[in-house]
């Protein structure tokens, strides 16, 4: 098997985005290689054998980390099975590892206008203002590009995202011992990482051609804003000016920000509004539990982006006032006062 999900990873690299093959890469490196399963026949691997695999691989890492090691060799096999090679997908009927989430407690409108407020005071409010306005992803925000903002139909077009990639080894073939003697990153035929903008395609999640949001006026404004002080970022670095992407979002250099470095300012901006710390994803929460108590769920699919309503049920989480008014209304229509 083991042979394998090496020519799977080599014929998949073509037809996925490039974090969706470095998850599988992962996936197989820290849950697969080192188990037994890696190195059974692919015809002899049955649902028993997936079973024990999966048990062990909670046991060792956990059921989240278990769940993304099934989903992963689930597409391998699928990949064999159309390929002719097996009569079944044996993950198929194997155990689905329970992983509970832990709840995530959106931030409530108080808070997020203390959040904006204090944005003002950074070097990029209108990053912040975007996300919570629409409900971001972080690589969509830091990945929005000049071209993509249209100020005069106050619009800006989600087109793809940033995202960093790891760097691999040129001096041996996929996942082999390194020759070179030192980590992928400093290998001197080293490829494939760094800082990417990855286009959405029709075989990803989104259509191609982007999703088109209305922006609030006020966020356009500071969009403008921050494109004349980029200019002015660009004329100071002269020469060294990097912008090669066209993004909207960048150091003073124009080097792209990086995950780390816009998570420390997430946190930052989180410690001088004066709330509770959260993941910055949670701010795409809480702009979806927003607009689900006061938008159409159906037009909530679309603007943020979601694949299909199945998503509902993992960012709506009623708050307090919110339950208390549907309880009231029920109490009306039932008892009529």
């Amino acid at each position: 098997m083991g042979e394998y999900i090496v020519e799977w990873l080599e014929v998949v690299e073509a037809e996925r985005a490039p974090g969706t093959w470095h998850a599988y890469r992962n996936v197989v490196r820290n849950y697969v290689k080192g188990y037994p399963l890696y190195n059974l026949a692919l015809s002899n691997v049955t649902i028993r054998e997936i079973d024990r695999w999966l048990i062990e691989v909670t046991r060792r890492s956990g059921a989240m980390a278990a769940l993304k090691a099934r989903r992963t060799i689930s597409a391998m096999f699928g990949h064999a099975l159309r390929r002719g090679m097996l009569a079944q997908n044996p993950v198929t009927g194997s155990l689905v590892p329970r992983a509970i989430a832990a709840q995530l407690v959106p931030f409530d409108t108080d808070e997020i206008s203390q959040i904006l407020r204090a944005a003002q005071q950074t070097d990029m409010p209108a990053r912040w203002s975007l996300a919570f306005a629409k409900g971001l992803r972080q690589g969509e925000c830091t990945g929005v590009r000049r071209d993509d903002v249209d100020l005069v139909r106050n619009t800006v077009t989600i087109a793809g995202k940033l995202q960093a990639l790891p760097w691999m080894h040129g001096c041996v073939e996929l996942d082999a011992t390194p020759t070179c003697g030192r980590v992928a990153k400093s290998c001197p035929l080293r490829h494939g990482g760094g800082m990417h903008w990855q286009p959405y395609t029709k075989t990803g999640k989104h259509d191609g051609a982007g999703r088109v949001i209305e922006v609030p006026s006020q966020v356009m404004e500071q969009l403008a804003h921050q494109m004349d002080v980029q200019d002015q970022q660009r004329e100071s670095a002269g020469d060294r000016w990097t912008n090669s992407l066209g993004l909207l979002f960048t150091g003073p250099s124009g080097q792209p920000i990086r995950p780390e470095a816009d998570n420390k300012a997430w946190h930052d901006l989180l410690s001088a509004a004066g709330v509770r710390q959260m993941k910055l994803h949670g701010a795409r929460h809480s702009t979806a539990t927003a607009m689900l108590g006061r938008i159409d769920p159906r037009i909530v699919v679309e603007l943020m982006g979601w694949s299909g309503p199945a998503m509902l049920q993992h960012y709506q989480i009623p708050g307090t006032n919110a339950r208390r008014a549907a309880t009231d209304a029920l109490w009306r229509d039932l008892y009529g006062n």
